[in-house]
């Protein structure tokens, strides 16, 4: 091996060692922001900013307002790009409150009307206690995995 290819492999030795590093330094940060935002979908799910949270189960909560009822997490394997993950909110009648996608990879400008700050798609279960089988025209993979999701998740509630 000559001089050029040495310096090379050393140059992609370093590369290696400096993107594991900065991985290992943000790893937390990245978790944590990832709970973070989680847990901002999981208020915004409810509808209300003042109303408490009682953990009830993994990933399960009773909401404790006036309007009661229950939040919990469901996810979908049927996406297009695979895992699809929602907070399903529910009143103590079995009315969805709300539903959000917190983590998805659906492609961006096609699948992505899932995302509540791409598209208000998602805001039609609001309201409906019938499992929310409402579609979109042409409907999609994507739509179709969270309308199942949320028919599962109503489903595995009792409601």
């Amino acid at each position: 091996m000559n001089y050029r290819s040495w310096s090379f492999i050393i140059l992609a030795l370093l590369c290696g060692i400096l993107i594991s590093s900065l991985y290992g330094l943000t790893r937390e940060q990245i978790r944590t922001n990832s709970e973070d935002y989680a847990n901002r979908q999981l208020l915004e799910v409810i509808g209300s900013t003042t109303a408490g949270l009682e953990l009830i189960g993994a990933n399960r909560y009773r909401i404790l307002d006036e309007d009661g009822g229950l939040v919990f997490q469901v996810q979908s394997n049927e996406g297009y790009n695979g895992l699809i993950s929602l907070w399903i909110a529910i009143d103590d009648s079995g009315n969805i409150r709300g539903v959000r996608v917190y983590n998805h990879q659906e492609t961006p400008g096609i699948g992505d009307f899932i995302d509540r700050s791409v598209s208000d798609w998602i805001d039609r279960f609001v309201g409906r206690a019938d499992q929310g089988h409402d579609h979109v025209s042409g409907a999609t993979i994507t739509s179709r995995a969270v309308i199942n999701a949320v028919y599962q998740g109503l489903e595995e509630s009792g409601q």
